[in-house]
């Protein structure tokens, strides 16, 4: 009973030295339940000439007392009101299941200060009208309300890309407090280290914190399309990418397109790099060979055509005639062209125009080729038994190979109906003609 006296003689004391913020004002009604604890700013207990007032969710004012203190420590003994129920129409305090929010008017700096916790404004739940007694949820006069008088903040739009450059956290106010959270470090955030994301990020100040939300895009690695490899004398390839709209570099490169004639043999580096739909920059590299095509002309001796290879190597040869030699005898006049492979690359054709004498005649010409449609044979005589006779398909496969000596009548029975190539030839002379049979 001595202690209720000595406060009550407190609250006297006090009311004289301030008064009640016009913010405060709220209408006394017989429905009330009080709210009791302590009060602190900042860590450090409020003054004797402060407020505290109670606001229901609709932001009226249900209720206001100035602080009582008592051996340094700032008691709250706060009577907030419920809703009249006999005045219609009028919201006077807090209804059942609403909730209510405390504010602290600072005397000393004539602020008012929201009691927050995390930066957010915290909702009290359990209002009960008691008949002016503590109600049951605040009727421990120990707990401890801290208001802050910082007004903490984070204003900072984060929208990084995972390989971007660390960005400077400078949003917190007021300054001098600390940043952290996933892939920060210092006062600076690193998307590479928080890596693809929406990550937390914090400014702590004084015991009262602010966050904000960083995003940090994913990067996609393009990837090259034309892979080559290539021949060096090959045609201009337009380059492309996994992500269009993006930058080929290298040599050999212009314009985005890749021009192997411009290269000789060897691997080189290709780039690509491009800015994808969330303007992050993605990049790629890749190496790729470039191989030396064969060059080759055609020398002419006579009715003899042969294959030199200029530069490079083939294995291949293929004539107009059909022929796969390296060498050939010309028939006529007229022109030849020949292509040489090695494998993976063409050269390109080479082509010569032939005139040849009137009265030449190919010591080739010295046999004679009979095909018998009836029975699919071909007879062959000759005068030279030193000649090799060979068919072959369109496509170049052998199917017969000997010494005229030894097949001068071949069966063609057990082929397939179609067109034919047949070659008789010396070692270095041939002669060649087709022959279709149904």
């Amino acid at each position: 009973m001595r202690l209720v006296l000595i406060i009550l003689s407190v609250v006297k004391a006090t009311t004289l030295l301030s008064q009640m913020p016009d913010e405060f004002s709220f209408t006394p009604n017989n429905s009330s339940g009080i709210f009791q604890g302590q009060a602190q700013i900042d860590s450090v207990y409020a003054d004797g000439e402060d407020w505290i007032a109670a606001f229901d969710e609709s932001g009226i004012c249900c209720g206001a007392s100035q602080l009582i203190v008592y051996n340094g420590i700032s008691y709250i003994n706060l009577i907030i009101y419920g809703d009249d129920a006999t005045t219609a129409g009028i919201d006077e305090g807090v209804n059942n299941g609403e909730a209510f929010s405390l504010k602290l008017y600072d005397a000393s700096t004539n602020s008012m200060l929201d009691y927050e916790l995390d930066d957010e404004l915290v909702l009290f739940q359990n209002w009960s009208s008691t008949n002016g007694t503590p109600i049951p949820s605040y009727s421990n006069t120990d707990d401890i309300y801290v208001f802050s008088s910082l007004q903490i903040g984070f204003d900072q739009y984060i929208s990084a890309c995972e390989n971007g450059e660390g960005v400077v956290l400078n949003g917190g106010f007021p300054q001098g407090g600390t940043y952290s959270g996933p892939g920060v470090v210092g006062s600076v955030f690193y998307p590479s280290i928080a890596q693809a994301g929406e990550h937390s990020i914090t400014y702590s100040i004084n015991n009262q914190v602010a966050n904000i939300n960083a995003l940090v895009h994913p990067i996609e690695v393009p990837e090259i399309v034309n892979q080559g490899p290539y021949c060096t004398n090959g045609e201009d390839v337009p380059l492309q990418a996994s992500i269009n709209g993006g930058v080929f570099s290298g040599q050999g490169v212009v314009n985005n397109v890749f021009k192997p004639s411009l290269l000789t043999t060897g691997t080189y580096l290709l780039s690509y790099e491009v800015v994808d739909t969330n303007q992050c920059e993605a990049s790629t590299d890749d190496f790729f060979e470039v191989f030396q095509a064969p060059e080759v002309d055609i020398t002419v001796e006579g009715s003899l055509l042969a294959a030199e290879v200029s530069v490079g190597s083939a294995n291949e040869f293929l004539w107009n005639t059909g022929e796969t030699l390296t060498s050939i005898t010309a028939l006529e006049s007229g022109g030849y062209w020949l292509i040489a492979n090695d494998g993976f690359c063409k050269s390109d054709t080479a082509f010569t125009q032939l005139k040849l004498s009137p009265s030449y005649i190919s010591p080739l010409n010295t046999f004679n080729i009979n095909y018998c449609s009836l029975d699919k044979t071909i007879e062959i005589t000759n005068l030279q038994n030193t000649l090799t006779f060979s068919l072959y398909s369109v496509t170049g496969q052998k199917l017969i190979v000997c010494a005229l000596s030894d097949c001068q009548k071949i069966d063609l029975n057990k082929f397939p109906s179609g067109t034919y190539v047949v070659v008789v030839s010396d070692k270095n002379r041939q002669f060649v003609r087709k022959i279709n049979f149904i």
